[in-house]
This record gives structure tokens, C-alpha cells and sequence, in this order.
């Protein structure tokens, strides 16, 4: 782990992990013109906790 700013890199991460699960599972899917649906959502949720969760493992 980082020595120092652990708190700030965790947020940083944690902001750019959210953006891109939701950049890749449902904004992109509707500009790709696809339907999305409740796996879609699934998805994004399941990579969200993840990401939360690793972020509260480092905090």
C-alpha cells in the first residue's frame, strides 16, 4: 500500500472504478444502440461492490 494519501487514493480509485463500470454497462450500451437490461445492472452493481469494497478494505 501507499505510505501516505492512502485515503485520497482510495477516493480517487474508487471515483474512476464507479465511472468506468458505469461508462462500460450502461452508458456505453445505449450508445451503442443495445438494450439494456437487468444484467446489465447486475453487472455494475456487482463490479460497484467490489470496488467499495476494496476501498473500505483500504481505509
Amino acid at each position: 500500500m501507499a505510505p501516505r494519501r492512502q485515503m485520497a487514493t482510495a477516493i480517487v480509485l474508487t471515483v474512476l472504478g464507479l465511472f468506468v463500470s458505469l461508462m462500460t454497462h450502461v452508458v456505453g450500451q445505449h450508445l451503442a444502440g443495445n438494450h439494456v437490461g437487468i444484467v446489465n445492472y447486475t453487472h455494475l452493481f456487482a463490479e460497484s461492490a467490489g470496488v467499495l469494497g476494496g476501498a473500505a478494505y483500504i481505509l
